[in-house]
């Protein structure tokens, strides 16, 4: 399960850093989109299920036994770059990695009602984070130079 939200409304920031130059305006703008999306991150990991049961599942396989260790929900909440498709992309995916079964909490199944958590924390958090990436825009422009 992972979250994705396009901002808007950045024109002269984005004239500002196309000033810079497109290498310079996307690392700039990634790093800023990073640290907003770790924001978002940190307030999921807090918002997120905790039980106490043992993460390590066995399974039989055509050679005997595997035994896996999915991990805890909260430790499972990554943020990861997203690969750029072009020269003004910025992006960042931020999920669940291999604890598939969080979107089961927050989606529930025909046994188990839904208990959202993630969505409730990424949507609480985007405000914040919307500040974070401006904030680390404009610094990167007054490193650069810029106004």
């Amino acid at each position: 399960m992972s979250k994705h939200f396009d901002v808007g409304g950045f024109d002269e920031l984005e004239k500002a850093l196309a000033k810079l130059g497109p290498q310079v305006g996307t690392k700039e703008g990634q790093k800023a989109v990073m640290k907003g999306a770790r924001h978002i991150a940190k307030n999921i990991r807090k918002a997120a299920p905790v039980g106490d049961a043992d993460t390590n599942r066995t399974y039989s396989t055509a050679t005997g036994t595997q035994t896996v260790d999915y991990g805890h929900l909260k430790r499972n909440i990554r943020v990861q770059r997203k690969k750029r498709k072009g020269p003004k992309t910025v992006a960042g995916i931020l999920g669940t990695g291999a604890a598939f079964w969080g979107s089961f909490l927050e989606f529930g199944t025909r046994k188990m009602s839904a208990k959202p958590w993630f969505g409730p924390a990424f949507r609480s958090s985007g405000p914040e984070a919307l500040q974070i990436i401006k904030a680390e825009l404009r610094a990167a422009l007054k490193k650069a130079g810029g106004r």
